[in-house]
């Protein structure tokens, strides 16, 4: 099961989220009553299209989770139930939906009472006059933009309700189409405000809560027969849809059944009768009268800000300017004249080299034994190391080259290729592949693979103008380089052996650099040693020399002198720091002298005062 229902539902319920979210704003700014008559079928529309969203999105997972499990093998140990305990399994899926389909059919009675009371809250508060406003024309703008965007969102659901499978669409393809009608007939009210019949506003409003009023009968009625109902299935419950509403924007919903169940009752073709031709007659203008208005719609082409529109004129550009900026522009309608989109205002970005799967999550750390990629191709680069050797002079290299690149010509880049992009990748991949053949494996794993993305650069940027491409490439990177899956154990192991023996050579450098400047500061400071103590001995002989000979000038001279003098010199070295005592004794002197040399360890006061001098009195 796809998951086109899905998303239209959720297109859908984002559609009237803004679109109520912008006549509240309006309606609040404005003060007409048609907002305030058109928010419940707004809010109605978002409901079933939030309901559908969560039925369809339940019915498929259900389907895949027994797709699943039908295509595993049940074992004894593998099933917390056996077989045998009927029902449903706990915490499936499958009775998750079978429990809110369950809820479906109160969906209607909730919604009965909801329109009911707002239908009831809008006639009690709003004063239903006429009433004065200058927003009347943006009021109107909106309204009509409102009107042809619901009208396209309603065709689109109720082009898919025709599946089987996407029935459920039916219910808010149908709200939305009243949605649609009731905004342009708001957006008359609005106009013919502004023109001066002010009580339209107020009509306008008063018939769309009438309609809500028919609407919560409608949905009363259908909640009845769904319950009271013998062949009630609460898969297919559908009674919060509206019949009514189908009727006023499909008349074919009811003439159709109507005509046959009338030739039924009454025996004849009641058909072929004038009235059934005249509803015909009608209904046929008013059929072309929408076909004509939706062929008008093709005039008006909406570029958006990224991109360049081409005006085509029966399949050529128009001259002499057929670029078209962004925003609203008029053109012949279809098949007259046509607009081609170019994204030139936008980075575009292609790969090469992998397959991208952007639903796929990649882990923080790839190793080269891990694939980086779900397809990854094989390069064939130079082995240029192993040059007059007997291995093989090629090895094989995976990688991914990320290519961004802009449009600079809209004109080059529709028209002169059928397809532009293929052009580049195979531009790309024409030159890649040359410089892989004349470069070494080397180069690439290492830090040389800037240059190389620089090369490649230039190189296809000169390739580009050439061809005339109409691109300008912005930037190409060098990514998830590694060897094949089959051999990146082997080469990650001849890599670890090259680093180790790198590491090896680093760290016996290391050693050396460690070493040598102790070594030389040592021999350095034995050098400076043996010179110092050689000029301090030259040194010291030189004056020793040199005193000699004056000592010998200076004995040469004066013998007697020299002799006293050295005489003396001797008696004054050895004397100096010692005690000398002199006794002045007469020769014939009998007396023993007897003298305490010891030092006083303390001298005494009276010891300290000045002796007086024999023979001088005071």
């Amino acid at each position: 099961m796809t998951r086109t229902g899905e998303r239209a539902a959720l297109v859908s319920a984002g559609l009237m989220v803004l679109s109520i979210a912008a006549s509240s704003a309006m309606g609040s700014r404005s003060g007409l009553l048609v907002f305030s008559g058109l928010m419940p079928f707004q809010m109605l529309a978002l409901i079933q299209s939030c309901v559908v969203y969560l039925r369809l999105r339940l019915e498929r997972m259900a389907f895949e989770e027994a797709r699943d499990l039908a295509g595993q093998a049940p074992t004894a140990d593998s099933r917390l139930f056996d077989e045998t305990s009927g029902g449903d399994l706990p915490l499936t899926l499958s009775r998750t939906r079978h429990q809110v389909e369950g809820i479906v059919p109160f969906i209607a009675p909730v919604l009965a009472i909801l329109t009911a009371t707002w239908a009831w809250t809008l006639y009690r508060d709003l004063v239903w006059t006429a009433r004065e406003s200058s927003f009347d024309l943006p009021a109107m703008a909106l309204l009509a933009g409102q009107g042809f965007v619901l009208f396209l969102l309603h065709r689109y659901l109720l082009g898919l309700a025709g599946e089987p499978s996407l029935r459920w669409l039916r219910g808010p393809g149908v709200m939305t189409g009243v949605t649609a009608y009731g905004s342009v007939a708001a957006a008359l009210a609005c106009l013919a405000h502004h023109v001066g019949l002010v009580q339209a506003d107020a009509w306008i409003g008063m018939t769309l809560v009438v309609l809500l009023v028919v609407h919560t009968v409608e949905l009363v009625w259908n909640s009845l027969l769904s319950i009271y109902s013998p062949h009630r299935d609460t898969q297919k419950a559908t009674s919060y849809e509206t019949k009514l509403g189908a009727w006023l924007i499909h008349p074919s919903e009811w003439t159709k059944p109507l005509s046959e169940s009338v030739d039924y009752q009454f025996g004849f073709s009641i058909s072929r009768t004038w009235f059934a031709r005249f509803l015909r007659r009608a209904l046929l203008p008013f059929a072309g009268f929408q076909i004509l208005v939706i062929y008008a719609l093709s005039s008006m082409a909406i570029i958006g800000p990224n991109d360049v529109g081409i005006k085509e004129r029966f399949g050529k550009p128009v001259q002499p300017d057929p670029l078209l900026m962004s925003g609203f522009h008029w053109k012949w309608p279809w098949p007259f004249e046509a607009v081609r989109r170019v994204p030139a205002r936008m980075a575009l970005l292609t790969h090469l080299g992998v397959d991208v799967d952007d639903t796929l999550l990649r882990p923080p750390q790839i190793l080269w034994t891990v694939p980086h990629f779900p397809g990854e191709d094989l390069f064939v680069t130079a082995s240029l190391s192993h040059k007059g050797s007997s291995a093989v002079p090629i090895n094989l290299i995976s990688l991914h080259l990320p290519l961004e690149f802009s449009i600079t010509n809209a004109l080059d880049y529709a028209y002169r290729y059928a397809n532009p992009n293929q052009v580049l990748r195979d531009t790309a991949y024409r030159i890649l592949t040359r410089e892989l053949s004349s470069r070494d494996i080397g180069e690439w794993l290492s830090s040389h693979r800037t240059e190389i993305a620089d090369i490649i650069h230039r190189e296809l940027q000169a390739e580009c103008n050439r061809l005339a491409l109409g691109v300008k490439i912005d930037f190409i990177g060098l990514q998830g380089l590694h060897p094949p899956i089959q051999v990146a154990d082997a080469f990650q192991s001849v890599v670890g052996a090259l680093e180790e023996k790198e590491a090896a050579i680093l760290e016996a450098r290391a050693y050396t650099n460690r070493i040598l400047p102790l070594a030389t500061a040592d021999a350095t400071a034995r050098v400076s040693l043996a010179e110092a103590y050689r000029d301090r001995r030259t040194k010291l002989s030189e004056a020793e020399v040199a005193q000699f000979h004056n000592r010998k000038r200076a004995a040469d001279t004066a013998p007697d002198v020299y002799r006293a003098r050295l005489a003396m010199e001797a008696l004054h070295a050895g004397l100096i720091g010692n005690r000398l005592v002199l006794l002045a004794t007469p020769s014939a002197s009998s007396e023993v002298l007897w003298l305490n040399l010891e030092d006083d360890p303390f001298t005494s006061v009276f010891e300290m005062v000045p002796l007086e001098p024999e023979g001088i009195n005071p």
